[in-house]
Parts: structure tokens; sequence; C-alpha cells
């Protein structure tokens, strides 16, 4: 299904609003990889990716938080920022960097697959040492 077909469909689905709600969050966090130099966007299957353990079974893919969302909810939720943030699940690290932009200052992220979360290190130290 092609881009204005997948539209058409939205809009008869979920109505304009939503469907311009949708586009917008999905135009922030392209805007989010464009910023941060990541891949966060694209959807992983599990299946092509190494797990650690027995838990490939209960999962599906790695899907990353919208940022948009996450960021009404770290501005909600007004956390002290002097203790430890951690991400169960950090896939490629979105949520940390994420954290880390809103000035948390110890942030750990813990994921069952080897891959994302070199992929996810290697992203953070880069983006550290380019905020500093």
């Amino acid at each position: 299904m092609n881009f204005l077909s997948q539209l058409v469909q939205s809009v008869r689905d979920k109505g304009v609003v939503r469907t311009g709600l949708i586009m917008f969050a999905h135009i922030q966090d392209l805007a989010f990889d464009l910023k941060y130099k990541t891949d966060t966007l694209s959807w992983q299957e599990l299946n092509s990716v190494s797990v650690v353990g027995k838990n490939k079974s209960h999962g599906v893919q790695y899907q990353p938080t919208q940022a948009r969302t996450l960021r009404k909810v770290f501005k909600k939720m007004n956390l002290p920022r002097e203790g430890a943030f951690l991400d169960l699940g950090c896939g490629k690290g979105r949520t940390l960097i994420l954290a880390a932009d809103f000035g948390y200052t110890r942030i750990i992220g813990v994921d069952f697959s080897e891959l994302l979360c070199h992929d996810c290190k290697i992203k953070f130290v880069v983006l550290l040492k380019a905020l500093s």
C-alpha cells in the first residue's frame, strides 16, 4: 500500500485530526533522529538480532517510544534529576537520550539484545561527548 492509500485509509479509520497528530508525531521522531544522528525510528524484528537468555519468545520487535509522548511525560512527572533513570528494554536508546536531554544525570539502559545495546551504547557515548 502506497503512502497516499495509507493516508486515505487512516483518515477513514481515525479521522483527520487523529491522522494529523499521528503524522506530526512521526515527523517529530524523524527530527529526533536527524538531530541526534541516530536510527531509532526504524522498527526491528527480534528474529534479526541476537538475544541473550530465553526471553526472545516473549518479545516481538524493537519499537521506539514516541519522542513527543515521552517529552510530555517527563514534563508532567517532574521527577528529581539526581536519581538514576533506568530503562528496561532500552532498545536503540531513544528514551535514554531524551532522559539525558531532560537533565537526568545517571542513566542506565538494559536490553536482552546485545546488538541493540551495542548500537545504543555507541550512539550514547558519541552524543554525550558532543553535549559536553
